[in-house]
This record gives structure tokens, C-alpha cells and sequence, in this order.
């Protein structure tokens, strides 16, 4: 795992990764790690308004489960709505 900052860039390189199929290809994936800024500063020069930052969270049932406690503890995805 690379992890480089590039200068005047809100972006961070993190790949890139290999990875395998079931039946045996192979192919790569570049994952870049953009900032809230920047996604805030891309939504907003593209005449979005109300940009938000949407936290997971679970279904009341499964509440407590502590079969999701690193899920929540480290998400790995992201979400966020807006308006135009």
C-alpha cells in the first residue's frame, strides 16, 4: 500500500491493487482518496446546494448486533446528498 499526497491536490493514491476472479483473471483497480473538500468544493462549482454528509446506520432490528461494530466503527464507504 502506496499513499502519496499530491502537492496543491486534495487527492491521495492508494493502488494500485490485483486482484483475481473466481475463474482465474485478473485485473486492477487505481483507488484515489478524495477529501470532504473536495467533494464539497466539486458539488458546490457545480451549482449544488445543501450538500450533506449522509452517516451509515442500520436498521432499527439490527441495532446493537455487535456483528456491525467495526463496520460503523471504520465504514468503508461514504455517502452524501444534494440538491440542485
Amino acid at each position: 500500500d502506496r499513499r502519496v499526497e499530491h502537492r496543491g491536490s486534495h487527492r491521495r493514491a492508494r493502488g494500485p491493487r490485483d486482484f483475481t476472479t473466481a475463474d482465474g483473471r485478473q485485473f486492477e483497480i487505481k483507488n484515489f482518496y478524495l477529501t470532504r473538500e473536495t467533494y464539497e468544493d466539486a458539488f458546490r462549482a457545480a451549482g449544488f446546494l445543501d450538500f450533506r454528509w449522509v452517516d451509515v446506520s442500520l436498521q432499527p432490528s439490527e441495532r446493537g448486533n455487535p456483528f456491525w461494530d467495526d463496520f460503523l466503527a471504520h465504514p468503508p464507504i461514504v455517502a452524501f446528498a444534494a440538491s440542485r
